[in-house]
């Protein structure tokens, strides 16, 4: 798909390879997505731990909706605009092997913490380390294909992230089960720490822009005209508004171990090994579906389809969510899972693509930082602390299904409500097209 507006960025220091090909633009690829892998895993360990942090702390679901979401979302956001500011302008490979150094040494640290506020400031000091991984890591992968070629490489990226959420259930549910929380954290801070090493030893910087229509006019690259040029555009705003909306749909899978244990009875490590893979093989085809929509679908000229399509994904979340959540039948749930799980992860590489081709090259850092700072706000910070509030208020009524009919109401609420801002966009969209030629 090619970009609306595209200009030619700044240098940041050093010197960068020309548009890389063959085999290793394939491991640059790979050491992108791999380093979203990680942080899937380590982020996502923490659902399987809060049953146990709920009986050694002694902490209520609106806590452990605090700890899990607020507590990393709030320092990831905080973090987001000045980390996307410097991919911008810096060099790219280091900002991401330090920030995977940081959040790994943070997952450890979780591990170590003492009280409920010790962990909380761990959290924190993770989603610190995070908020730069992707601007970085989305920006060089941007710049390692040509445009026809953009969607279906970035959706890779968040394919990794949902395949170490997914993994996450499994490992995290055994290390728990067999060897305690705080093991848990301590081995899976391992593999960040040396995937650092890995990317300072072996990673060499794309070039900015390398695929993309130079363009010699002067651009002002300064941090209100590079925020101006993304917030300026309603049709991407209201992208990222649909896209915080969608991700805090997703942040139900922090609840689900939670939810499967007192609705249905299943034990920890035997939800990992059958949850695990149901909603990890239904999330890849769900990324991998929403890059093809943007390729395919939503091709030049043809944009707007691509909004009117996810708003279909999304009232087909809203069913499939609160047949999984409501259905007492557990084999029924778990089909109604997979399912869900397609259609609640559509958005994520549309979005990702969609917040880069439609801005310019120097200010795509920048765009994707705003984009973090919506999903991480709204969805992954604020997700889990509401639902955990509402199955906090709702005890009174439904007892020990509390939990169960916070999910649903999040669910069916949400999902109406992002097919509607999806289709208005599409409708701005189509019109934006008629009047500003594709470039």
């Amino acid at each position: 798909m090619a970009s609306i507006d595209t200009a030619s960025a700044p240098s940041s220091s050093g010197a960068h390879l020309a548009p890389a090909s063959g085999g290793y633009r394939i491991y640059l690829l790979f050491l992108c997505c791999f380093s979203f892998f990680v942080a899937g895993v380590d982020r996502q360990v923490f659902a399987t731990v809060m049953p146990a942090l709920k009986g050694e702390f002694q902490l209520s679901d609106t806590m452990l909706g605090l700890l899990s979401g607020l507590g990393f979302g709030l320092t990831y956001s905080l973090f987001s605009i000045p980390m996307g500011r410097l991919v911008d302008r810096a060099n790219r490979k280091l900002i991401l092997c330090g920030c995977v150094g940081l959040w790994s040494a943070m997952t450890f640290a979780c591990g170590a913490a003492a009280s409920a506020v010790q962990l909380m400031i761990a959290r924190l000091g993770v989603g610190a380390g995070e908020a730069g991984v992707s601007p970085a890591a989305v920006s060089m992968i941007v710049d390692l294909y040509e445009p026809q070629k953009r969607a279906r490489a970035v959706a890779f990226y968040p394919i990794a992230g949902a395949l170490g959420m997914s993994a996450a259930l499994p490992v995290g549910g055994y290390l728990v089960a067999n060897h305690g929380w705080r093991s848990a954290f301590y081995i899976l801070s391992i593999p960040g720490l040396l995937l650092a090493l890995v990317i300072y030893f072996t990673f060499r910087e794309p070039r900015r822009g390398a695929h993309d229509t130079p363009q010699t006019e002067e651009v002002d690259t300064s941090l209100l005209a590079s925020i101006a040029a993304v917030v300026g555009q309603p049709v991407i705003m209201l992208l990222f508004l649909a896209g915080g909306l969608g991700s805090m749909v997703t942040a139900i899978a922090h609840w689900l171990p939670s939810f499967y244990q007192r609705s249905h009875g299943m034990d920890l490590a035997q939800l990992g090994a059958i949850l695990g893979p149901v909603v990890g093989v239904a999330s890849l085809t769900g990324m991998y579906l929403g890059g093809w929509l943007v390729d395919r679908v939503g091709g030049e000229g043809r944009m707007h389809r691509t909004f009117f399509v996810l708003a279909l994904t999304s009232l087909a979340q809203a069913l499939s969510g609160t047949l999984m959540l409501a259905a007492d039948n557990l084999v029924l749930s778990f089909i109604c899972a997979a399912i869900w799980g397609v259609a609640s992860t559509c958005w994520a590489p549309a979005g990702f693509a969609l917040s880069q081709s439609l801005v310019r090259p120097n200010v795509r850092g920048t765009s994707l930082a705003i984009m973090n700072i919506f999903n991480n706000v709204v969805g992954y910070g604020l997700g889990p602390l509401v639902m955990g509030v509402l199955s906090e208020e709702m005890k009174g009524d439904t007892g020990v299904q509390s939990l169960r009919w916070s999910l649903v109401a999040v669910s069916a609420v949400l999902g109406v409500l992002i097919a509607g801002i999806y289709v208005y966009t599409g409708l701005l969209q189509r019109r934006r097209q008629g009047a500003v030629p594709m470039a």
